[in-house]
C-alpha cells in the first residue's frame, strides 16, 4: 500500500496537476498528501478528477496569507477516518486499515518556519 507526501509548491498549472495525477496511477496510491497547495479552494469534483474515480475522501487545509495548503485525499477502500483535527497550522487525523489505527500529522511548513524565527 503506497502513500505519496509530495510538496508540490503551487498547484494552479494544469502541468503540475497532471504530473501528480499521472504519479497516483503510475505508483497505485491510495492516499496522497501534497503540502503547499496554495490554492484557496477545491471542489469534490476536483479532487474526483486528481483521484480518478469517486471512491474516495479528504481533508484540505487552506492556505495561510497565500503560503502553504495541505490537500490529503485517500481511497475509502483503503482508510477510514476515525477522527480528525484541522486548522491553520496542520491537519491531524486517525485513519483505520485492515484493522490498524494509522495516525498522520502534517504540518503547514511555513508556519513552523515563522514559529522557529
Amino acid at each position: 500500500m503506497r502513500i505519496l507526501s509530495i510538496s508540490v509548491r503551487g498547484f494552479g498549472s494544469p502541468v503540475k496537476w497532471r504530473y501528480i495525477k499521472d504519479i497516483i496511477r503510475k505508483e497505485d496510491s491510495k492516499m496522497v498528501c501534497l503540502q503547499e497547495v496554495k490554492m484557496a479552494s477545491f471542489s469534490l469534483n476536483n479532487y474526483c478528477q486528481l483521484w480518478g474515480d469517486n471512491d474516495i475522501d479528504y481533508f484540505y487545509s487552506e492556505p495561510v496569507n497565500g503560503a502553504g495548503g495541505i490537500l490529503t485525499i485517500w481511497h475509502t477502500k483503503f482508510f477510514q477516518c476515525t477522527k480528525h483535527i484541522i486548522n491553520r497550522w496542520y491537519i491531524v487525523f486517525f485513519l483505520e486499515s485492515l484493522g490498524r489505527v494509522i495516525f498522520l500529522l502534517l504540518l503547514q511548513m511555513c508556519i513552523l518556519h515563522v514559529i522557529y524565527n
